[in-house]
């Protein structure tokens, strides 16, 4: 059972489009979600964490906030919502009557220019920093199986050869295949000459 649902106000670029934004207060995980596959994943900025809403209203009295009465909210709010296939946005989403809700921002796939200046979680941060030193090291050489095999000369234009750091990527008593080959070893094919063919 949800112990509430963690609440923001954002700003909602229509349709993707950032000349066309509209705030809306009070949103819920859930609805983030829900507005990104209407909007686009990034339609969603400016997100302002506010806390945990722990009772929705329902009529005139407040009730525990469920995943059922988030389910019911949103069917109110975006249940005619379609996708290009013509395909319930909300269904697709959050299939059935007791679907499982996001019930925090964290849950949601976001990044730190998504929220308003000063309003960043560190659970993004961290994300975030770990993306960015993914990226570095991903530049510097590719892991393969605890190996790293950085390309050289693949900057100068040349056809180079991986060189591996670590243990060998073939063991001593294998032939090398194809793929081992380096390119500058490997025999070169001629090309069929159009004019010799046709005779």
């Amino acid at each position: 059972m949800a112990e509430g649902f963690e609440v923001a106000n954002v700003m909602v670029a229509l349709n993707g489009d950032i000349m066309n934004t509209v705030p809306k207060a009070k949103v819920t995980a859930g609805e983030i979600a829900v507005l990104q596959a209407i909007h686009g994943a990034d339609a969603v900025t400016e997100i302002e964490p506010l806390g945990i809403a722990k009772q929705i209203k329902q009529g005139k009295a407040l009730v525990p906030y469920t995943m059922r009465a988030e389910r019911g909210r949103l069917e109110k709010l975006y249940g005619k919502a379609v996708d290009g296939n013509q395909k319930r946005i909300l269904e697709a989403l959050y299939p059935g009557a007791a679907a499982r809700i996001f019930e925090r921002i964290e849950e949601l796939n976001l990044v730190p220019a998504q929220f308003k200046t000063g309003c960043v979680p560190q659970v993004f941060l961290d994300m975030e920093s770990e993306r960015t030193k993914a990226a570095q090291e991903a530049a510097e050489g590719v892991l393969i199986d605890d190996v790293t095999v950085t390309l050289e000369g693949a900057d100068e234009g040349e056809e180079g050869f991986p060189e591996v750091q670590g243990d060998s990527l073939f063991s001593d008593d294998a032939e090398p295949t194809p793929a081992s080959v380096p390119v500058s070893a490997a025999p070169k094919r001629r090309k069929a000459d159009p004019v010799a063919s046709l005779s």
